[in-house]
């Protein structure tokens, strides 16, 4: 076969009479193209045969169709297709043959649409859009690429924060445990110290510094369970359009686990949910761990089990906890602003409390307060 006009057609069952008439219209106008209806041999092993025509082809193209989004094979070929593109070994080209929603990480992607296409002439827009990629070498706008921006539901903005280095550093080592091996089954990492110690801003610190890192970084409500269910129900519809219906909390937060575990394995890197003020460790679903899921906890409690690597949390520093009531008053040091930081003992939530009020009330000074 002429590997300049070898075509896979990738489609999911439900579409297999579309892809039928695209093959139809392509070899006609002279290309080579494998459907699996027609070109995979019965009883041969399906892996094999995928793996044969992949590497005889240059072009693929990808039928787009509500059917296709829900079968994970149909992305892993998506997936494989556009990769293959992006280092030059092959032409990728998506096709809407019905009407459908792109999935959040494909929303920006550019495509041909046949679904309204005048049924005369669609046979010739569809040749002529795969002659010009494929022989003339014309190139696809930049937005053919998938949005592969992380998902969030959280700006993970956290103003003027200062020091916690150590802490940060910790963090790092316990979900990554310094091999770099982005999808494994990591164990939780848990933030714990007093109230308004600090914990939430330094698990917002670690996933907005950490962002690009992850798939998705999502910020979740575990105080309780209604909470934890509604925020693990809108990552799950974010991922995709069909849990729209579902109003069953537990099925929700079923179906957020294997969009994030699904999403990490299409993307390589992993998924980090931060799961904010757990009361128990019992809270944290057990079926969240899994690969190329990560999980950090902010909790009061400092005994979570064996299988989370606990880091707890100090006062801020004499040194950050003056940098941070500075920045958060827009003050210059002053008469008082040591006795004023020696009876806030560094608790971050007291000093942010403080420089509010100071901010308020420019005419009153440190020792006032």
């Amino acid at each position: 076969m002429d590997p300049n006009k070898c075509i896979f057609i990738s489609r999911t069952g439900a579409d297999a009479e579309e892809a039928s008439w695209i093959a139809k219209a392509l070899e006609a106008a002279g290309f080579e193209c494998f459907i699996q209806d027609r070109d995979f041999d019965i009883g041969k092993p399906f892996p094999q045969d995928m793996r044969e025509a992949y590497e005889a082809s240059y072009g693929f193209v990808c039928l787009m169709s509500k059917d296709y989004w829900e079968k994970p094979h149909c992305m892993h070929e998506w997936t494989s297709a556009y990769s293959l593109s992006q280092k030059g070994k092959a032409k990728f080209i998506p096709v809407m043959v019905k009407e459908c929603s792109l999935p959040r990480l494909d929303d920006s992607l550019a495509y041909l649409n046949l679904v309204d296409a005048d049924p005369a002439r669609r046979d010739a827009i569809l040749v002529d859009a795969v002659k010009g990629l494929i022989w003339n070498d014309r190139k696809l706008p930049d937005n053919i690429k998938p949005d592969f921006r992380p998902l969030k539901n959280d700006s993970f903005f956290t103003e003027s924060f200062t020091g916690r280095t150590e802490e940060l550093d910790a963090l790092e080592a316990a979900l990554w445990r310094g091999d770099g091996h982005a999808v494994a089954l990591t164990p939780p990492a848990a933030v714990h110290g007093l109230g308004g110690i600090g914990k939430s801003a330094i698990a917002r610190e670690y996933a907005r510094t950490s962002l690009h890192r992850y798939a998705a970084s999502w910020l979740v409500r575990a105080e309780d369970r209604a909470s934890l269910s509604a925020d693990m129900a809108a990552f799950a519809k974010t991922c995709s359009g069909r849990y729209e219906a579902l109003t069953d909390a537990d099925q929700l937060v079923s179906a957020a686990i294997e969009e994030a575990e699904t999403l990490a394995y299409r993307r390589g890197i992993p998924v980090l949910f931060v799961l904010d003020n757990v009361e128990a460790a019992s809270a944290v679903p057990r079926d969240l761990r899994r690969p190329g899921i990560h999980i950090l906890v902010t909790s009061r409690i400092s005994q979570f089990g064996g299988d989370f690597s606990p880091v707890e949390i100090r006062n801020l520093s004499p040194e950050s906890a003056k940098a941070l009531l500075l920045a958060r008053s827009g003050r210059k040091e002053g008469e008082g602003l040591d006795a004023l930081l020696a009876a806030l003992d560094g608790l971050p939530l007291a000093i942010i409390q403080a420089a509010g009020y100071l901010k308020e009330n420019p005419s009153e000074g440190y020792d006032i307060y």
